[in-house]
């Protein structure tokens, strides 16, 4: 099998110093698992954790994104669509949904808030972790 997920020029994020850590909540686990095998999870993961910036946001000031991944199969190829958050290249990247296929519409506007506020939510997280971390260390 060919892999078929390759770097993106023009990406603004090219984390090609270290790839970044990618978690995954726990319902895109499940999909992931289903949808995916483990060779493919492996090129999705890489791509994201070396492209963290390869979607598209899902607003203007959006900090969630969503991109289509194409997996190369014995019928042809299979897409993915994965919705994931990414702050900057010092906290992870977590997937926060996945989709089969392509999905046109996008997120409903209710999923759209929920994902802001986990957003939100993980960044503070990330914010209080890391100063626990510095004060401990001083």
């Amino acid at each position: 099998m060919s892999k078929i997920l390759k770097s993106v020029p023009g990406v603004p994020f090219m984390a090609t110093d270290y790839p970044i850590t990618v978690a995954e909540v726990p319902q895109a686990t499940v999909m992931l698992e289903e949808l995916l095998t483990e060779c493919q999870r492996d090129e999705l993961v890489d791509c994201l954790a070396y492209q963290p910036d390869v979607g598209e946001p899902l607003g203007k000031l959006s900090q969630v994104r969503t991109n289509v991944f194409a997996f190369e199969t014995a019928n042809g190829f299979d897409e993915i669509t994965v919705v994931y958050f990414f702050h900057d290249l010092n906290m992870p990247l977590y997937i926060l949904a996945v989709y089969e296929g392509e999905r046109v519409s996008g997120p409903t506007t209710r999923e759209e808030i929920t994902m802001e506020r986990l957003a939100a939510e993980l960044v503070q997280t990330s914010i209080k972790d890391a100063r626990k971390a510095s004060n401990s260390s001083a």
